[in-house]
């Protein structure tokens, strides 16, 4: 699949959708995959603001990241962003851009990886609403 573009108040929209979904209910691992899509709208709403963007079709192809959210946010100066160990036997490393992977299809990370991923996603959004131009 390709990827699709939006203006930039529609990223800001889905941006603030995910987010207020994804603190709703923590009771699963689902709420981790909204705020991950949360934290790559904003950090790409960021970038678009810093450039003077409003299109994401002009974001410059060096800055278009997808869903490696980890070197976006390096770009932009925002809190890290890291890798997790997955709830297996062998303890998988999930890098940043397939964590939206991992709990698309169910999995979950060790319990510490999963409260460490939410305060980080938590710092980012929180940066991102400090910075937000």
């Amino acid at each position: 699949m390709s990827r699709i573009d939006v203006d930039k108040k529609s990223l800001e929209g889905a941006w603030k959708r995910h987010e207020e979904l994804g603190r709703k209910n923590p009771a699963h691992d689902d709420h981790l995959l909204l705020l991950l899509y949360a934290v790559e709208c904003c950090l790409n709403h960021c970038l678009m603001s810093r450039e003077k963007l409003h299109h994401t079709s002009r974001i410059p192809e060096d800055a278009r990241f997808g869903h490696a959210i980890d070197r976006l946010a390096a770009k932009l100066g925002a809190p890290e962003i890291r890798g997790y160990t997955a709830e297996t036997p062998s303890g998988t490393y999930i890098a940043p851009e397939n964590l939206h992977s991992l709990f698309r299809y169910g999995g979950r990370l060790t319990r510490q990886d999963r409260d460490q991923l939410l305060h980080s996603l938590q710092s980012v959004l929180n940066w991102a609403a400090e910075n937000q131009s």
